[in-house]
């Protein structure tokens, strides 16, 4: 009866995807014949890009897995899950790879498979993605607020808000880094996560809490995970000889990850343009926007499409034996 109710959910989700994808494509396509962007303008940036680059940008992917799989390690190990560096490494490649372009959490689902392949509890292997997940999340929403200001004050001028959200930034780290306190916000949100069950029932979730090192260790390679993602972005606008600061850089990141998210569209497809090209014609207002942002957004899509290719190839070298997970 369950998996009969999730069919036109996931079917509702599918369509909105494919159809939102579609209507982008379709306001691309008008957006050529009407001259409003100049594909052969689009064509000359991505010709002269420096690919070697684009390249360094793609072949990091190796580190950002390292960090983001050790991670997900240090959170496995206070459930009792014992993987080795390789294991987690390949493990979360192939999720990542498998969720890239899927809706829902498709790849958390598949690492808690391989999981279960290897003889570990289901619902420990779920949990362990559930908090992976809300480290991301966590510091993305900090993040998307700081580019939302940054951008704001690029328009205003306002110099005392951004020192206003970096002072407020380290006051929410340093509230996080009290146990109370971040115990007592972790039962409201997976509270909620439970659809209103009582916060005891989700204990489990908040055992990575009460182990200090493997709470730091997932703090720390979680700043290091969107470090690696910020410069694989930075590289990608450098290769077509756009430069950003630091701050504009992280927003941009945090903007178009956020607006990659929102499930109208296959992989960020068009959200992530129109996007980009406010904020292009924000903060290099005298360059062709339009056509820059496509240009960037290609790019990001590219490296998209890299992190899957990626998962996939060690997928076919490690498959799991799904049907013994799902037996």
């Amino acid at each position: 009866m369950i998996e009969e109710d999730k069919k036109p959910a996931n079917r509702l989700t599918w369509g909105l995807r494919i159809g939102g994808t579609v209507v982008f494509v379709l306001i691309l396509v008008y957006a050529v014949v009407s001259n409003k962007l100049d594909f052969r303008k689009l064509l000359d940036i991505l010709d002269h890009a420096n690919w070697l680059l684009v390249l360094l940008s793609i072949g990091l992917i190796v580190l950002f897995v390292a960090v983001k799989s050790g991670r997900w390690r240090a959170i496995l190990q206070t459930y009792g899950i014992n993987l080795s560096l390789g294991q987690a490494w390949r493990i979360y490649a192939i999720g990542l790879g498998a969720g890239q372009f899927t809706p829902g959490q498709a790849g958390d689902v598949i690492k808690a498979w391989y999981l279960k392949a290897m003889g570990y509890p289901l619902s420990a292997a779920l949990l362990s993605t559930v908090v992976d997940r809300l480290f991301d999340v966590v510091m993305l929403g900090l993040l998307t607020l700081e580019g939302v200001i940054i951008f704001w004050q690029s328009m205003s001028g306002n110099l005392p808000i951004v020192i206003a959200l970096i002072v407020g930034s380290a006051i929410a780290l340093v509230a996080l880094g009290i146990r109370p306190v971040r115990e007592r916000l972790w039962q409201i949100v997976m509270s909620r996560l439970n659809k209103g069950k009582a916060a005891d029932e989700a204990a489990p979730a908040a055992e990575v809490l009460h182990h200090r090192r493997a709470f730091a260790i997932a703090c720390l390679l979680t700043v290091a995970s969107f470090a690696v993602s910020i410069t694989r972005v930075w590289l990608m606008c450098a290769a077509v000889n756009l430069y950003f600061d630091p701050l504009q850089i992280i927003g941009i990141n945090a903007l178009t990850t956020a607006a990659a998210l929102i499930p109208i569209s296959v992989g960020g497809i068009g959200t992530r343009d129109l996007l980009l090209i406010g904020l292009f014609g924000i903060l290099k207002p005298g360059i062709n926007a339009t056509e820059y942002a496509v240009a960037v957004s290609t790019l990001i899509l590219l490296l998209n499409i890299s992190n899957t290719v990626v998962g996939y190839a060690v997928w076919f070298r490690y498959p799991a034996r799904l049907e013994e997970a799902t037996a």
